[in-house]
């Protein structure tokens, strides 16, 4: 882990089990809240404390900062005070952040609110977020009203002894744009603070009492979709699953060679069914069973009438309905990039492989481009509005690690735009496209109408010059313990 350095002791961000540090966050409201501040000793705890999610800041064993997150389920009579529409999953109230006075105004605590709540939307999609003032504390409501750009304000009385101020997030859309400038927010100031981003997910599997969250409906979203067209997107993903098959075919030939044994394949996230119908197609997949799994009807209606031969089903990469420890292999190709909880999706991985199973994972890594400013600036900003990980590929091992899954072999392909259009060349570890073919993989962008006019830029310099581009498709193979 990358820590910052403060003096001769080292900072970090842990999310806290409450049930066995609990009284450090007490002890530490105590100092803040009552001793310093002259609040009433009912704000040192709450009902919801056990049950909540705590960020902490820590300098060596010191516990400097503290936001706490509590979790509402629809029906919760808190939500009542708030007289606000109803909602339809989790709530989310961000409360009691703490921190102690030499750690103020060093940005410390924006960071913590922005990755607690990238963690929590990543997570649960809330479509209500609030925060409650109190005291002096409402005298930054202005702040945060600014800062967070909540759309709605409240003065409540919530059993408390003093009047509370509520900060409202209703909008769905509002939400999710608040979400992704806080993501960029956190990835880019962390690497500034040399500070590590704890996982939620992987907490809350650690933490017995948090387990419940995980019975969070299942997030049917299709993140790259929905923003786009199917009509246009399906010829460029079918000729981008050739493409990408014939670059990885001598792959999967030594692969499925070197396990006869392994005889039932799993393509989670199959799209339009290409990739997966060209590798049971391979002499090595004979004797072997296929099944194409995708959380999009129009891909699996579209395959069933494509390539009925091999199984398709509906379903979700959290949960996939496969029977326990089933599958010998699990393929997922430019799957994990769309994926807000990955971790939630290897643990799936993990529960429907055999013992000794294994899983390979296939994606662009946008932190692979190389070109001119006009295209690498427009790779950068769909990077930033995409609701996924576009550079997932980057820590993809030690999320995998986390779900008991080990690397076994890494491999990348670099796809270039300095071949012919006529005929692409391969060669191992290598695909030359032409110049319009390699644009036309990048065409999807221009859909995005948050970022049209550095897609125009960019494909107007495109177009201009003869500049280089350069990426990596890059395959992680995992296994699964025997």
């Amino acid at each position: 882990m990358i820590e910052h350095s403060t003096g001769k002791k080292s900072l970090r961000l842990e999310w806290i089990d409450f049930e066995k540090s609990g009284s450090e966050i007490e002890d530490l409201r105590k100092k803040v809240f009552i001793e310093e501040q002259g609040f009433e000793r009912y704000e040192i705890s709450s009902e919801y404390d056990k049950l909540g999610l705590h960020l902490g800041l820590f300098n060596g064993h010191e516990l400097a900062a503290c936001v706490s997150i509590y979790l509402y389920e629809p029906e919760d009579p808190f939500l009542e005070n708030i007289a606000t529409s109803p909602t339809t999953s989790f709530a989310v109230r961000f409360t009691k952040r703490v921190e102690l006075p030499d750690y103020r105004s060093k940005n410390y605590s924006k960071m913590m609110l922005a990755h607690a709540l990238r963690s929590i939307y990543e997570l649960f999609q809330p479509n209500l977020i609030f925060a409650t003032l109190i005291g002096k504390h409402i005298l930054l409501k202005k702040h945060y009203v600014k800062l967070y750009g909540f759309n709605e304000t409240k003065v409540v009385r919530t059993g408390e002894p003093d009047e509370t101020h509520i900060l409202l997030h209703n909008n769905p859309e509002q939400i999710k744009n608040l979400y992704l400038n806080l993501r960029l927010y956190c990835l880019e100031n962390a690497r500034n603070m040399g500070l590590s981003l704890p996982d939620l997910t992987n907490h809350i599997f650690e933490t017995p009492i948090l387990t419940e969250y995980l019975n969070i409906e299942v997030d049917t979203n299709n993140r790259y979709l929905e923003p786009l067209s199917l009509a246009d997107e399906l010829p460029r993903l079918s000729a981008q699953a050739r493409m990408l098959f014939k670059g990885m075919r001598s792959f999967w030939e030594t692969l499925l060679a070197k396990n006869p044994e392994k005889r039932n394949i799993l393509d989670l996230g199959c799209g339009p069914g290409i990739y997966l119908t060209q590798l049971s197609k391979l002499p090595q997949s004979a004797g072997r069973k296929f099944t194409g799994l995708d959380i999009s009807d129009e891909f699996i209606t579209y395959s069933k009438f494509a390539h009925g031969k091999l199984d398709w089903r509906v379903g979700s990469a959290y949960d996939s309905k496969i029977a326990d420890q089933s599958v010998d292999i699990v393929q997922a190709s430019f799957l994990f990039i769309h994926l807000t909880k990955p971790l939630l999706a290897l643990k799936e991985v993990n529960r429907i492989l055999k013992p000794g199973g294994l899983l390979v994972i296939t994606d662009v890594n946008d932190s692979t481009f190389t070109g001119p400013p006009p295209v690498l600036a427009l790779v950068t900003a769909h990077k930033n509005i995409y609701e996924g990980n576009r550079e997932i590929m980057s820590e993809i091992i030690s999320i995998a690690a986390a779900a008991n899954l080990r690397c076994i072999q890494a491999t990348d392909l670099t796809v270039t735009n300095t071949g012919s259009d006529e005929m692409a060349t391969f060669t191992p570890h290598k695909i030359d496209l032409g110049k319009w073919t390699m644009w036309g993989l990048l065409a999807f962008m221009g859909q995005r109408k948050e970022i049209i006019d550095i897609f125009e830029r960019a494909e107007a310099h495109y177009i201009q010059h003869s500049d280089e581009v350069t990426l990596k498709i890059q395959t992680r193979v995992f296994q699964k313990p025997n």
